[in-house]
């Protein structure tokens, strides 16, 4: 295969470049030309790539996303970064070695993208969207990380997971009123989000069995009732099974008045504007 390696250098723990390309190459594949994701503007790609290779994590695979979801090639994703969310549903484990091997065999997966409108414009999320807890912990963990200067992609997860702990306990309830599938829902949240995969944040396994090319979205929401179950999130490997919070397949939520909310690993100003959370099926690939 003739690949096109998008990259971030400063991603998790961060990687040679070097290092990445001889691997792929020792696979039996050819890295036509690599480049930043992110760069700007946008590079055309070579009429002969096969295959988008994205190195880096959760962040750096919207990027490419948002690049080159036109470009009608499927993305391959070699982990780097801290969460990888999106790399471990998508089942990419294993050594660094292993993943181009597996490239020659792989299986094309449709993968839906999800889309959210509000005031500030259009943004595409490949994770999730949501309210309340989340964004509250990304704001935090942001300032957190930043004060605690850098550290390896381990010390960092663990850090944002401790960050997860604190904010939850001080967090109170809201009320929210939404409209989902046009019906309404109304009641005092902790946490609302409508997910495109199964995971998200510092790993948080949210509803392992969510199809990400399914054509819905799944909207999760947990109360006061559900605060141990929100905590019980951060057990990648729980004995009793995974927590059951309030789940619903859909394709559109509505919600006046938002305040923050999270969309991927960013944070919008819902402020007094309407936003729009929907899906759009099968939208890239992913070869898996």
């Amino acid at each position: 295969m003739k690949v096109s390696l998008l990259h971030n250098r400063d991603a998790g723990d961060g990687f040679r470049l070097g290092e990445v390309r001889r691997v792929i190459e020792a696979a039996g594949h050819e890295v036509v030309h690599d480049l930043e994701a992110g760069s700007d503007p946008v590079p055309i790609l070579p009429s002969d790539v096969d295959l988008l290779a994205v190195a880096g994590g959760d962040g750096t695979v919207r990027k490419a996303v948002d690049a080159f979801e036109g470009a009608r090639r499927p993305f391959a994703i070699l982990p780097f970064g801290t969460a990888n969310n999106i790399a471990r549903v998508l089942g990419y484990d294993g050594p660094l070695d292993a993943l181009p091997r597996r490239w020659a065999n792989g299986r094309r997966m449709a993968f839906d993208v999800g889309v959210a409108r509000g005031k500030w414009g259009e943004r595409r999320f490949l994770e999730g969207v949501g309210i309340r807890l989340i964004p509250e912990f990304l704001r935090t963990a942001k300032e957190r990380l930043e004060e605690n200067g850098d550290g390896d992609a381990g010390a960092q997860l663990e850090l944002s997971r401790r960050v997860f702990r604190e904010t939850l306990a001080l967090l109170k309830p809201q009320r929210c009123a939404l409209t989902v599938d046009g019906d309404r829902l109304e009641g005092e949240f902790l946490f609302v989000e409508v997910l495109n995969i199964g995971a998200i944040g510092p790993r948080l396994s949210i509803l392992p069995e969510a199809d990400p090319s399914d054509g819905f979205l799944d909207l999760v929401t947990a109360g006061e009732e559900g605060r141990d179950e929100l905590l019980a999130l951060l057990d990648e490997n729980p004995s009793g099974g995974r927590p059951a919070l309030p789940t619903r397949r859909v394709r559109r939520v509505e919600m006046l008045d938002w305040g923050s909310l999270h969309i991927d690993g960013k944070i919008e100003a819902g402020d007094d504007g309407a936003v729009s959370v929907g899906v759009e099926p099968g939208r890239v690939e992913f070869l898996v």
